[in-house]
């Protein structure tokens, strides 16, 4: 198979705030993948794109919960209050390079840095579809980790794990190697990364099964984190992947809560517990 050709190009100085990167088709026809940012925190200042003011001129792919309902039931509705809140209900949006972590596909909150979980889920998947080789013909699966393809085949895990001490003082574990491979420049927006998001936005776009792959990584995902949260609060198991005598509206607002940290257990549980029998 041959590699989509996209050409995405600024409509303007590439490194100054608001400049969009687009593939225009005709005067008329023209996909925005979305435009340059600045973002300063603990970790210091950083520059890339995010799509957070421009979802009217994005292409829309949004989450259908009713129909995902025929092959995953009742699942399809607990991811639903997550993909609203991180991206606007969208598989597509929102796209964001521009902190430490260099890459987050929005789709359920997908980031780049974290390993073997998080976006690498959905990368894996989508490399064993028959067309990866148009979107990344330079990566590749072995032995179910990401590798680069370099010359003669030799192939090198983007999936190696290293210890990292961010700037603001943080002590994580990352996938350095895949995280360069999508954004190798976290002060200036560069070609590589809004191609890489122009390719992962035109996939998801194209391809009935790069959707369910997505929906497959947000399911496993959050089944994995309600198990986690189960044991956090003390709940059992009845039916796996949830825990028993929760109401489902306080089920949902865990698995909201959870994947993007935005509350602590303690937090969590006196919440929950308000609704408690």
């Amino acid at each position: 198979m041959a590699l989509l050709s996209l050409e995405i190009l600024p409509n303007g100085d590439p490194q100054k705030t608001r400049t969009s990167w687009s593939k225009e088709y005709s005067s008329t026809d023209r996909i925005n993948v979305g435009y340059a940012v600045s973002f300063s925190d603990g970790d210091g200042s950083q520059f890339g794109i995010t799509q957070t003011m421009a979802i009217d001129k994005i292409p829309t792919l949004y989450y259908d919960s009713e129909q995902q309902q025929i092959s995953v039931a009742d699942l399809a509705n607990f991811i639903w209050t997550t993909v609203v809140a991180q991206s606007a209900g969208s598989h597509g949006h929102l796209v964001n390079t521009y902190d430490i972590t260099r890459f987050t596909f929005r789709y359920y909150q997908l980031a780049v840095h974290m390993p073997n979980d998080n976006l690498i889920f959905l990368i894996r998947k989508l490399l064993a579809l028959p067309n990866a080789s148009n979107y990344f013909p330079y990566l590749a699966l072995k032995s179910g980790r990401v590798h680069l393809v370099g010359p003669g085949g030799k192939q090198v895990s983007l999936e190696t794990v290293t210890t990292v001490t961010r700037p603001n003082g943080k002590v994580e574990d990352q996938i350095v190697g895949f995280m360069s491979y999508l954004n190798p420049d976290t002060h200036n927006v560069g070609e590589i990364e809004v191609l890489n998001t122009a390719r992962l936005m035109h996939w998801l776009l194209s391809d009935a099964e790069a959707v369910k792959a997505s929906v497959a990584t947000a399911l496993e995902i959050m089944k994995r984190k309600l198990k986690r949260a189960a044991k956090t609060y003390g709940r059992r198991e009845r039916v796996p992947n949830w825990p028993s005598g929760s109401p489902i509206s306080s089920i949902k607002a865990v698995a909201q809560a959870r994947p993007s940290s935005r509350r602590s257990p303690s937090q969590i549980s006196t919440a929950r517990c308000r609704h408690c029998p």
